[in-house]
């Protein structure tokens, strides 16, 4: 039998703003399946709207100048963030992502 530690975290990640409003909502209903799937829970997602960046982000070969935030609040195992981490790492959806574990 397994124990795993839950902690709470916080994720934050830029969608590419030049997708359609359907695959920006599919974004986020993956990546919010994706928590559940991997022992995660309590999972509260904010889209926190379109922003302007600072200087354009290059995602491949497109640059991008405005993203939409979302912020993530959920419990998990380091098995969830593993696989966050791992799929937002290859993901051409996310331009940037931040994840920080809330004490």
């Amino acid at each position: 039998m397994y124990l795993y530690m839950y902690g709470t975290y916080e994720l934050i990640y830029i969608i590419n703003s030049n997708l359609s409003e359907e695959n920006i909502h599919q974004t986020i209903l993956k990546y919010s399946t994706l928590l559940a799937d991997n022992k995660g829970y309590s999972i509260e997602s904010t889209n926190k709207g379109l922003r302007r960046f600072a200087y354009a982000m290059r995602n491949g070969y497109e640059e991008a100048q405005d993203g939409y935030y979302i912020q993530v609040d959920f419990r998990g195992t380091n098995i969830t963030i593993e696989a966050v981490k791992k799929d937002m790492n290859i993901s051409e959806e996310v331009l940037r992502y931040n994840l920080y574990r809330k004490l």
